[in-house]
């Protein structure tokens, strides 16, 4: 998050985890995701970074509808989509795409180990499957430069990963 703080001018970012994934990929039960994103996000200035549940409520299925609910609950803000690279590169599969771009600027922040597409923002080389095989793998410990320790702490506490 302080990737897209720093390097995209944004008054402040709504971190939503999503209820379900669209394509159908197994998740960790909603209820833990949210958790975990509010103990990695805590100690962001929460006037500029907050966690929000709102896929709890209206559990959309998709991004677009997700983005329709933010525009009549905030009518007057600008939105603007953050995504990685992977699914700007598989946007074409994505339900409505286009309405997407008409309801949200689109920010896609780069990875590095992939081809340089000359994006202003870069992360590093980790996903969160790669987190989490070495977390099962490996154990919590072996993720503790990768993952905050509250959220560790609470992987450890609920047994996720295993």
């Amino acid at each position: 998050m302080a990737y897209s703080l720093a390097g995209l001018r944004v008054d402040k970012v709504i971190v939503i985890p999503c209820w379900g994934h669209a394509f159908g990929k197994q998740m960790t039960p909603f209820h833990h995701r949210l958790t975990m994103t509010e103990r990695a996000f805590e100690t962001f200035d929460p006037e500029r970074v907050r966690v929000s549940d709102l896929e709890r409520t209206i559990r959309a299925g998709y991004t677009v509808d997700l983005l329709g609910e933010l525009h009549l609950r905030m009518p007057d803000d600008q939105l603007v989509l953050i995504m990685g690279e992977d699914e700007w590169a598989v946007r074409d599969k994505w339900h409505r795409w286009s309405d997407v771009e008409k309801l949200a600027e689109v920010a896609v922040v780069g990875r590095e180990g992939v081809p340089d597409e000359g994006r202003s923002i870069r992360m590093p080389d980790i996903s969160s499957t790669q987190i989490r095989n070495l977390i099962r793998d490996k154990g919590p410990e072996a993720a503790r430069c990768l993952v905050p320790t509250v959220v560790l702490d609470y992987i450890r506490e609920h047994g996720l990963f295993h």
